[in-house]
């Protein structure tokens, strides 16, 4: 009874997330949102999340409301912090198009959470706070279907003469790329863009361009019938994903407190998972 009530109270705070306003497009500041502190002693409050969109992970459906696992795990710590705690957050969602401008805009606004695919990084960290990761992340090459196909990264320069690389501008995929460029291919010509959806776009309909991208987004993509394909080499770049905050932020320790491994090992985390990425994802789930 105790997980069938739990069960109806997270489907009626994903259904309040789905059909809510998304608030704005890349506005210059965010409001500070509630504080935990101030959440849990009044038993309610907000939880301002500011998104960037990454396909799988949070993203716009065509009814304009958002989906991803992001969006169902948030579904999740609201219940649970209503079941441990009793308080009713509210979830307010505003979204920023341009990931480095995400990435600057929650490292300076004390008490909003960052919702994206953002990997866990030693660097990111001096400037940003991590939850416990939820979700191991591998990274891969993609390009149009009418590209040539590349077995091994050896032969990057001759299969992939003449391309360009576009990726998000601040993501841990241009270090990626850069890499790749020195080792095999030094011709290789680099570009940025603000958005994986941009880039996305771009490398579907041409032909001389890649991109790497995270293994959930290509997923995401692929669902949303983009015209891209999975080069098939091994790049073991695989990275740890954590929701993010200021320094300033006082959510960091109940985060962890839900985001432990006994969720993430947990049959409601997989279901959202399956239900997103697919079964065959499951395996790549967070320790």
């Amino acid at each position: 009874m105790k997980y069938l009530l739990r069960t109806i109270l997270v489907t009626c705070i994903c259904l309040q997330v789905a059909t809510m306003t998304i608030y704005g497009q890349s506005q210059a500041s965010t409001q500070s949102g509630d504080s935990w502190e101030k959440v849990k002693s009044t038993k309610k409050g907000t939880l301002t999340c500011l998104w960037n969109e990454a396909y799988g992970i949070v993203y716009k459906n065509s009814n304009n409301e958002l989906k991803g696992v992001c969006v169902d795990i948030l579904g999740e710590f609201v219940a649970f912090a209503k079941e441990k705690y009793k308080t009713d957050i509210t979830l307010k969602f505003e979204e920023e198009e341009s990931f480095s401008n995400f990435l600057q805009r929650v490292s300076a606004t004390p008490n909003i959470l960052g919702v994206s695919s953002v990997s866990i990084t030693e660097e990111r960290k001096k400037i940003l706070r991590f939850t416990n990761p939820f979700l191991m992340n591998p990274n891969i090459i993609v390009t149009s279907k009418e590209a040539p196909k590349l077995s091994r990264l050896e032969d990057m320069a001759t299969v992939y003469k003449g391309f360009r690389a576009r990726v998000v501008e601040g993501s841990i995929h241009y270090s990626y790329i850069k890499n790749l460029k020195k080792k095999y291919c030094p011709d290789l010509v680099i570009e940025t863009a603000p958005s994986t959806r941009a880039i996305l776009e771009e490398v579907a309909k041409n032909k001389n361009m890649l991109t790497i991208i995270d293994f959930a987004e290509y997923i995401g993509a692929t669902k949303n019938k983009m015209s891209i394909v999975r080069q098939n080499v091994q790049l073991d770049l695989v990275d740890k994903m954590g929701f993010i905050m200021s320094h300033k932020s006082d959510w960091g320790p109940v985060w962890n407190e839900f985001l432990s491994k006994g969720y993430i090992n947990g049959v409601g985390y997989r279901k959202i998972i399956s239900g997103n990425m697919g079964s065959s994802y499951v395996s790549l789930l967070a320790e």
